[in-house]
């Protein structure tokens, strides 16, 4: 087992890594209240401005994926794709609302750094490959394409565009707080640390 604390920038900035949710793992299940705790840390991370100032927002425990043929790096997530799902749904809120205030490099940034494997192709273009109706609509989102559904990732998304939208907030500081200031721990485990709970699953 390794551990060692890092930030949502450098846990997605590689354009060859993805982590991917075990079919054991329940959907993407966080509402509002979980929303509202994460955008207040926001919020007080903001009344900070040393980029010192930083907030713990948990641990990502993963596992090395096998090899697969390609350049693609991919690790399997036992614990942490709420916080890491929602994360990305909010970077893509900020996606979208750079392009609305035609912020074309920071849209940019955001889409080939954060939010994508851009030389990649097919599923290993997403930096997060979720479950089922969680992968449809998640990709949804990521690709802009209209995503008609009461899908709680959709609510989400909704929740966090209200809430830069009425807040008026810097893009680029917000980016920053987001990407920079979150601090996580990763923990990545060997195969066999977590042979007793996937015994007899199967990966996605």
């Amino acid at each position: 087992m390794e551990a060692h604390e890092s930030n949502l920038r450098k846990l997605l900035e590689s354009n060859i890594q993805q982590y991917i949710i075990p079919l054991f793992q329940r959907f993407y299940v966080w509402e509002k209240p979980s929303w509202e705790r994460l955008w207040n840390d926001l919020l007080e991370l903001l009344e900070e401005p040393s980029a010192q100032h930083t907030h713990f927002l948990g641990s990502v425990v993963v596992i090395p994926a096998p090899p697969t043929p390609g350049s693609l790096t991919q690790f399997v997530i036992i614990d942490g794709q709420q916080r890491l799902a929602t994360l990305l749904i909010l970077l893509t809120v900020l996606r979208d609302h750079a392009r609305q205030a035609e912020n074309a490099g920071l849209a940019t940034e955001i889409q080939g750094t954060l939010l994508v494997n851009k030389f990649q192709t097919g599923e290993g273009y997403y930096k997060l490959r979720l479950l089922q109706t969680d992968r449809i609509v998640f990709q949804g989102l990521i690709d802009a394409r209209p995503v008609l559904t009461n899908h709680s990732l959709q609510q989400c998304y909704d929740f966090y565009d209200k809430k830069v939208q009425s807040a008026a907030l810097d893009l680029r500081t917000l980016l920053n707080a987001i990407a920079d200031r979150l601090s996580v721990v990763t923990v990545t485990l060997a195969a066999h640390d977590n042979t007793m709970r996937t015994k007899n699953r199967s990966f996605i």
